[in-house]
C-alpha cells in the first residue's frame, strides 16, 4: 500500500511539474522531469539555488521542528550524507515551520549537530511545489543532470538506507555514462562527467 501511495505521489508531482515548468524543463526518460529550481537562505544567512547543485546527486529532506517522524530521519539521513559529503553528493534539509516556530530551527539544528544546509522554507511556496500533499516528511533524490527520480513520502525506519542506495545508483549512473562517453570521443572519464555537468 505505501509503495501504491509512492507511485501515486510521483505521478502528481510529474504532472505538477510538466504543467507548471518553463518550456524546455521536463522531459526525458520514464517520465523523469527537471526539478523545479528555488534559491532559499539557510540558517546562517548564506542562499543556496538548486540549479547551482547540477553535477551533484541532491536529497532535499523537508521536515518540521513539530513533526515526530522527522527527529528520527533527520539524524539518519546526515549519516548519509557523512559517507557521501566527498563525493558529488549535496543534501538539504528543507524547514517549512512557518513564522510562529521558524525561530526553533537553529537551536533545532544544532542539537543534531546537522553540518549539512539547514534552509527555510518559512512561506511553503518550494514545499508545496514537491510536495502538494503535505506530507511531512517528504524526501526528494535528484541526479545529476538536476532530473526528480525519486521520492518518499512520510518515514519509516530503514528508508534511510533506501535513499542511499539510491544515491550510490545514481552515482554509478553517472560514472558508467561519463566512461561510454569517454570511450567514444577519447577524453578522460573526469572531462566527460564536466562535460555533462556543463549541457543544458
Amino acid at each position: 500500500m505505501f509503495d501504491t501511495l509512492k507511485r501515486a505521489l510521483m505521478i502528481g508531482l510529474v504532472a505538477l511539474a510538466l504543467a507548471g515548468a518553463p518550456a524546455g524543463w521536463a522531459g526525458g526518460p520514464e517520465t523523469m522531469v527537471v526539478a523545479r529550481d528555488f534559491t532559499l537562505s539557510d540558517v546562517t544567512g548564506r542562499t543556496w539555488t538548486l540549479a547551482e547543485q547540477k553535477g551533484k546527486v541532491v536529497v532535499l529532506s523537508f521536515w518540521a521542528t513539530w513533526c515526530g517522524p522527522c527527529r528520527l530521519e533527520l539524524p539518519r539521513l546526515h549519516d548519509v550524507y557523512k559517507r557521501h559529503k566527498r563525493e558529488p553528493v549535496e543534501m538539504f534539509a528543507i524547514s517549512v515551520d512557518n513564522a510562529a516556530t521558524v525561530a526553533l530551527v537553529p537551536a533545532f539544528a544544532e542539537q543534531m549537530r546537522l553540518s549539512f544546509p539547514v534552509l527555510l522554507d518559512t512561506d511553503n511556496k518550494v514545499v508545496m511545489h514537491y510536495d502538494p500533499q503535505g506530507i511531512i516528511p517528504f524526501t526528494v533524490v535528484i541526479d545529476q543532470q538536476g532530473r526528480v527520480r525519486h521520492v518518499h513520502p512520510g518515514y519509516n525506519p530503514g528508508d534511510e538506507a533506501r535513499v542511499e542506495q539510491e544515491v550510490v545508483e545514481l552515482l554509478r549512473e553517472a560514472a558508467n555514462a561519463a566512461r561510454k562517453v569517454s570511450a567514444k570521443s577519447g577524453q578522460s572519464p573526469k572531462r566527460a562527467i564536466d562535460k555533462q555537468e556543463n549541457e543544458p
